[in-house]
């Protein structure tokens, strides 16, 4: 993982410099790393990505600098808030996969602040499981992660067992 971020440094192009930090940051350094110091790298992917035109990429990491603010335990209301204005902008940019990752993820982070009565379902006002398509990987992976952690905060531990199964 290092040498492959020493070798896209050496590059003078910062083309693929986004999908280079989305991968090795998510999937390996939060492994190795403290939590805290991978916001700046998530951004930073999320910048090149946008100065080379490789929106998806830049909006994984986007994404994931969202669920970083969740992971480190900073205040839901600021997560909230970065979660919509991320929803803005991929909306903008027509990144509607990324989009609804994270309304199934705001819609977490609301009911935990205890604005929802239906705390273990994806419907209300971010997403309505019923009208969308959860079918691809990203979207199924982030519905059944989020319902897990609502079945486990709001006690319904056999529900949340049932989905992981």
């Amino acid at each position: 993982g290092e040498r492959a971020l020493q070798i896209q440094e050496r590059c003078e192009s910062e083309a693929g410099k986004a999908t280079t930090f989305a991968s090795f940051y998510v999937f390996l350094f939060h492994h190795m790393k403290p939590l805290q110091s991978l916001s700046k790298l998530f951004l930073e992917g999320y910048q090149s990505g946008m100065r080379t035109g490789d929106k998806s990429m830049s909006m994984w990491c986007l994404l994931w600098n969202v669920v970083l603010l969740y992971r480190t335990g900073k205040p839901l209301k600021l997560i909230v808030e970065q979660c919509q204005a991320s929803i803005t902008q991929m909306d903008e940019l027509k990144q509607k996969e990324r989009a609804l990752c994270l309304r199934i993820m705001l819609k977490l982070y609301l009911d935990l602040m205890g604005s929802s009565n239906n705390t273990v379902e994806l419907s209300g006002k971010a997403v309505d499981e019923e009208e969308v398509n959860l079918s691809s990987n990203p979207l199924r992976v982030t519905s059944i992660a989020c319902k897990t952690i609502l079945s486990s905060f709001f006690g319904r531990y056999e529900l949340g067992a049932h989905l992981v199964l």
